[in-house]
């Protein structure tokens, strides 16, 4: 079975695409199945564990705001920007954590951040300053500005591995990582 995204509905079809469907362009990615019913929705959490520097794997992580991501990235434009989820469902290990509440005011504020470009990339270990920011901080800013929710974390530093793990507040609606690396 196929599974598809449309904004804000799956559509499963057996096989075959339609198309009326594809006519009307209702449809944008395909989305790997695991098995069960997926779509990407307004405030989700995709996170991967590929991006490393030498023996230190930082990983990466975003969230997902209308058939796209809003990110933090070092890109030369304030550090905020957005991203096809194709550049995320095309990587051989990540996850999408759906938020237990928050996710669509989350998305919401991120989304508003990316287009007035107001945050540089910069790793540093205050959470609450909104001049600096990194992809798993400015996720959990986004949870903390634009949905009033504190997000589990270490301390003064939260990575997508902490995202990843915080399964009081997430649910994995999708997984490829398995075991963190």
């Amino acid at each position: 079975m196929s599974f598809l995204k449309t904004t804000g509905m799956a559509l499963a079809l057996t096989g075959i695409f339609t198309t009326s469907a594809l006519a009307s362009g209702s449809v944008q990615d395909a989305i790997p199945g695991d098995g069960g019913s997926f779509n990407f929705i307004n405030g989700d959490i995709i996170v991967t564990d590929i991006n490393r520097l030498k023996d230190f794997n930082y990983g990466h992580a975003a969230i997902v705001y209308n058939g796209k991501t809003a990110e933090a990235w070092p890109n030369g434009d304030g550090g905020l920007q957005n991203k096809p989820l194709s550049s995320w469902t095309s990587l051989s290990r990540y996850a999408v954590l759906r938020p237990k509440s928050g996710g669509s005011s989350a998305a919401i504020w991120a989304q508003s951040e990316v287009d007035r470009h107001s945050m540089n990339y910069l790793i540093t270990a205050n959470l609450y300053d909104k001049t600096n920011t990194y992809c798993s901080k400015f996720v959990w800013q986004s949870f903390y500005y634009g949905a009033g929710i504190t997000l589990n974390s270490t301390g003064g530093m939260v990575t997508p591995q902490t995202l990843y793990n915080n399964t009081t507040q997430f649910t994995r609606v999708y997984n490829t990582i398995g075991t963190w690396q």
